[in-house]
């Protein structure tokens, strides 16, 4: 149940809405959590929808005045940011949904997982394994062996859980500013193939009168058909682009922890990565400019999407570096030896001496209550992990940033 205002602020009556329970769950049942993890929806007045906790409290109070993450949450409507509430700090990831089926809602989904839950599992397990290995000592060395390689494969699994959530987080909040910037570049094609189909639509009515009148001649209607080709040639650009657009974010789409044992092309990544970053750059006003030192047709083993993810993150940080102000972000593709080497350089602002060491070890971020520290942690593992390959970033502040990825290309 909500109020309706007019013009002047005044309440002029009730809209009651009835929806099950179960399609407001049904709205967010891929939204996977862990155990401890809270899932809410609240309205764009702050209050609740849905509150599994406490459902009397649905809608009941205005919670902005005193649950101030909530205010946090609805101004930026898509995101995720680390937040301590009652004196433990939250992961809390979100996203709005304006309208369904031209209903307008604007509510926002939102999650709350405890950010000790990533790391309790990895410290538990580190002191079971302690406790193992004294005994291990004293039953003999073959065995010790073989329970620490046991319980290291169990410690690998619960990390791998831990680690999969925060990333699916991440992936879920990029995927959101892609969607933005896909949505303005459709604008202009649709235009034009809109465009197209009326003067093609046209064209067939002249040639229809041409056949039927016999005075026309055979090279008049010859010039009506060649005019409805170039029309049928100009619009296939377009529809290549919109359905290249498509696949590249169909691909950001999944589960970023999909692996393959596929492979793809130097060629391939840079396309997908102009694809997906162009409104972006030229948003901010900046300029991409891409030094092709190997052949476009050099294969890489790995999945696409996560190095997709990994250059568009690193590319992010690269346009926000300029503060808006926009600048030169080089991308470099050379070869040493058997690897790949690739170097993303700004000319920003850089990185602060105090947060350079802290960046492959824990998520740290320098944009405030903006940043959750998540992406340059998510890039350096996936290129470690995904791809066996390495990651440095070279930064001097007020100088600008470079960060290098070094990939094997054997095998």
């Amino acid at each position: 149940m909500k109020s309706i205002k007019g013009e002047n602020n005044e309440e002029i009556g009730m809209l009651i809405l009835n929806i099950k329970e179960s399609y407001i769950y049904n709205l967010i049942s891929d939204i996977k959590l862990p155990d401890e993890g809270q899932l809410y929806i609240v309205g764009k007045d702050g209050n609740y929808v849905m509150n599994p906790l406490n459902r009397i409290q649905n809608g009941k109070v205005d919670y902005v005045k005193y649950e101030l993450y909530i205010e946090e949450i609805l101004k930026q409507k898509n995101g995720t940011f680390i937040k301590e509430i009652k004196g433990k700090d939250y992961l809390l990831a979100f996203q709005t949904i304006d309208s369904i089926n031209g209903v307008e809602l604007g509510w926002t989904v939102f999650s709350m997982t405890p950010v000790d839950i990533v790391t309790s599992g990895i410290d538990s397990t580190k002191v079971t394994l302690y406790k193992i290995g004294l005994v291990c000592v004293a039953i003999g060395f073959v065995i010790s062996l073989l329970i620490t390689h046991f319980y290291n494969a169990q410690l690998e699994k619960r990390y791998e859980r831990k680690y999969s959530i925060i990333m699916e987080r991440e992936r879920l909040a990029s995927l959101g500013q892609l969607m933005g910037g896909i949505a303005q570049s459709f604008k202009t094609p649709i235009v034009s193939i809109s465009n197209g189909l009326d003067e093609l639509n046209n064209l067939v009515g002249e040639y229809e009168k041409a056949i039927e009148d016999v005075t026309v001649p055979d090279r008049t209607k010859h010039e009506i058909a060649l005019k409805m080709k170039n029309c049928v040639d100009n619009i296939k650009p377009y529809c290549s682009y919109i359905s290249d657009e498509i696949s590249a974010v169909k691909g950001q789409a999944v589960n970023f922890n999909d692996s393959t044992d596929e492979r793809f092309t130097v060629d391939e990544l840079i396309k997908n990565v102009k694809i997906l970053m162009s409104h972006e750059i030229e948003r901010y006003q900046c300029e991409m400019n891409v030094d092709l030192k190997v052949g476009g047709d050099t294969s890489i083993r790995g999945e696409i999407n996560n190095m997709t993810q990994v250059m568009n993150n690193i590319i992010t940080n690269a346009i926000e570096s300029y503060c808006g102000s926009g600048g030169k972000i080089d991308l470099t593709f050379s070869k040493k030896g058997h690897n790949l080497e690739i170097s993303i350089r700004d000319y920003g602002c850089g990185i602060p001496e105090s947060v350079m060491g802290k960046l492959f070890k824990e998520m740290v971020t320098t944009k405030g209550s903006r940043g959750t520290g998540i992406g340059v942690y998510m890039a350096y593992s996936t290129i470690k992990g995904r791809f066996g390959g390495t990651m440095t970033i070279d930064s001097k502040e007020g100088e600008g940033t470079s960060v290098n990825i070094s990939i094997p290309l054997k095998g």
